[in-house]
Formats: structure tokens, sequence, C-alpha cells
């Protein structure tokens, strides 16, 4: 069984054996922090986005927004006016299969 008290203390002994490091690329960052901003209740913040990335979700994924929408699974935000988006009740259901319509997106 594992311990989190154990852990954190191996981490201080050997800190280069905390494991690997993650370095995405922006495509990619930009697609999981998409997917990951419309699991949450609130959606998916434009503004926040934009603050990272220094575009709006949708100049980097504006047939993927279109397309979910499309399908019911994406709804602007309209109390936001700024873009926000959020994943619809129906959208909910298939959030593996919206995660995916981002995820998969390549290029910067």
């Amino acid at each position: 069984r594992r311990v989190l008290a154990d852990w954190l203390a191996a981490l201080e002994r050997h800190p280069a054996r905390a494991g690997r490091v993650e370095h995405l690329t922006p495509a990619t960052a930009r697609g999981e922090a998409v997917f990951l901003g419309l699991r949450q209740r609130e959606g998916l913040s434009a503004a926040r986005f934009r603050a990272e990335f220094g575009g709006s979700p949708r100049d980097f994924f504006a047939r993927e927004i279109e397309e979910a929408c499309a399908r019911g699974w994406l709804e602007r935000d309209p109390e936001s006016g700024c873009g926000d988006l959020r994943l619809t009740a129906v959208g909910r259901l298939v959030a593996d299969s919206v995660a995916a319509l981002f995820v998969a997106v390549e290029g910067d």
C-alpha cells in the first residue's frame, strides 16, 4: 500500500527519482487546457485561455468548436460574452469524445 508521507520523504531524500517530467508541445498544451476546462462545471474560460496561450479557444480550435456545437455537445456561455464554452448535458455524457476533438489536433 502506498503512503503519501513515505513518498514525500523519499522525494526529499532523492529528488531526481520523483518521476519523469512531461514536456508538452504548445498544441498539446492548448488541447489539454480545453478539455480540462470543459470538464469543470463552469466550463472553459476564454479569458484565462487567452492569457495563457495568446489567443482565444476559437483562434486555435474554430472547426472543433463548431463541430462540437453542431453535435449538441458544447454551448457558448451567453452570460460571459467573451467566448466561454461549456459542455451541454449531452456533452457531459460523451465528454471523452469531446476531449478527443481537441487533443487530436496537430500543429501550432
